[in-house]
């Protein structure tokens, strides 16, 4: 039992580093002395990426279908969780902005491009593929009770939301909020696209919040 616990937090792990190694070319290419160098980074970073979104979709594919009470009603509760996404954005022009953050506003003012690429393309893939689906495969294969979906939804939100803020208070608040969200929709839907749209929105909304102040 214990050895098949670690076998599956290694999974999880090993995933985690493959998808910051695939990154590395990109995040260079924000450093690139010229358009050359980081068109070489670019497309060294976008081929490695391809292959480890092919791998993880494969893996959670294979002989896996989350096992939930999927809602009747797609259409209205995408809605909803898309106005959860935005009311959360709103909420933190009240937070004190997170480390995070702070991050991506200096990357897309050093290259806005290659940020948007990474922030707003890449990263709601590999980061619902990994932290709602493969922990829902792995360790959450049915979430039908209250009780399952309560546990799938914490650990999940609590995990994604120490990957992106480390710190225990308020800046934390947002990305915990998210990953509840997010893990939500995973239940209700039952299919990683719509948190991958869902993901996309949020990031793309956090982003054009950053560029449309330095265009003006």
């Amino acid at each position: 039992m214990q050895k098949g616990l670690l076998s599956k937090i290694g999974t999880i792990l090993g995933y985690l580093i493959l998808y910051q190694v695939a990154m590395v070319p990109l995040l260079l290419g924000q450093i690139a002395p010229n358009v050359f160098i980081y068109a070489i980074f670019a497309i060294l970073g976008l081929v490695a990426s391809y292959y480890l979104v092919r791998r993880l979709w494969h893996f959670l594919n294979d002989n896996f279908v989350f096992d939930i009470n999927p809602t009747r009603h797609p259409v209205i509760e995408l809605i909803l969780f898309v106005i959860a996404l935005v009311a959360i954005s709103y909420l933190t022009d009240y937070i004190p902005e997170s480390n995070n953050q702070k991050l991506i506003t200096e990357a897309l003012k050093a290259n806005t491009f290659n940020t948007v690429l990474t922030t707003v393309i890449l990263s709601p893939i590999f980061e619902e593929l990994i932290f709602r689906g493969l922990f829902a495969k792995l360790f959450f294969p049915t979430v039908k009770s209250a009780k399952s979906i309560l546990c799938y939804v914490t650990i999940t939100s609590v995990v994604f939301a120490l990957m992106h803020e480390q710190s225990f208070n308020l800046e934390l608040v947002p990305y915990l909020l998210m990953g509840i969200v997010l893990s939500l929709a995973y239940v209700r839907f039952g299919d990683i696209r719509y948190n991958m749209f869902l993901h996309f929105l949020n990031n793309f909304i956090a982003v054009i919040s950053v560029v449309l102040p330095l265009i003006y």
